[in-house]
């Protein structure tokens, strides 16, 4: 064996070994007017270049890059509550929240956590669990919360009735906008032929479907029982006949 040979191999050994006493990190030295800075590059890899036996090894850093992980919250979704009336009650001892209302105006109770912001209307709220007497809620209700069901109402007034209620008139309705469900086909022998399942308020809650446009009727037609994740536009009316005593009259499905 030749010595430059010999020198060459032992010169890459030595190298080899510097590497692995650094532990995986690289010194650059920099000389500067002012001095000699250093600095510490981690390497996740040594590469060895050699491109001729008479010329030293090349130690060339691969630099290791770090992910940052985490994802996106669940979005809370939230509308405007213009009306909605029922009552107000207790939840059940050792439940982890204090009360609930408990909607009444769709065919259908639904039940929905409640709290206020105004310390008044907090008092009111505690003070009217219970007592049977149909109030009506205006405020604002935030989806996907800790309460009652994923869902909360944060009220901005309530308005007491002298009696206990009762169904609302005929044909009463609300614009709708961006509600997301499905739409399900009803079993057979069933009075009505499909409804929808709204999602967003962390509880399933039904409603009858239907649109006086020929286009989308079908379009309510073919995505029945598809898992397809609709988002209606167009108005609720209560207390028809249809699907829980209300009907959607879709004008636009996304």
């Amino acid at each position: 064996m030749k010595m430059s040979q010999l020198t060459n191999i032992l010169t890459l050994i030595t190298i080899l070994g510097i590497a692995v006493i650094t532990s995986g990190c690289l010194t650059i030295v920099e000389n500067t007017s002012s001095g000699t800075n250093e600095e510490i590059i981690p390497i996740s890899t040594v590469t060895i270049i050699a491109t001729d036996t008479n010329i030293n090894p090349i130690l060339t850093p691969t630099m290791s890059t770090e992910e940052n992980g985490g994802g996106l919250s669940d979005p809370v979704l939230s509308e405007t509550v213009t009306d909605w009336w029922g009552i107000i009650k207790t939840s059940e001892t050792g439940s982890q929240f204090d009360d609930y209302f408990e909607r009444r105006d769709l065919g259908q109770p639904i039940s929905f956590g409640i709290d206020s912001l105004d310390p008044i209307i907090k008092a009111q709220i505690e003070e009217l669990r219970d007592s049977g007497k149909t109030v009506h809620l205006y405020g604002t209700i935030v989806s996907n919360a800790p309460d009652v069901n994923g869902s909360q109402i944060l009220v901005d007034q309530i308005e007491v009735s002298d009696g206990a209620g009762g169904l609302i008139p005929p044909g009463t309705s609300e614009p709708i906008s961006n509600w997301w469900g499905v739409i399900k086909s009803n079993p057979p022998g069933a009075q009505f032929d499909d409804y929808f399942e709204r999602q967003d308020l962390g509880q399933i809650i039904c409603f009858g479907i239907d649109s006086s446009d020929p286009v989308v009727k079908e379009q309510i037609i073919a995505l029945r029982d598809s898992g397809t994740i609709v988002h209606l536009f167009g108005t609720l009316i209560s207390n028809v006949p249809d699907f829980n005593g209300s009907q959607i009259l879709v004008d636009l499905i996304e």
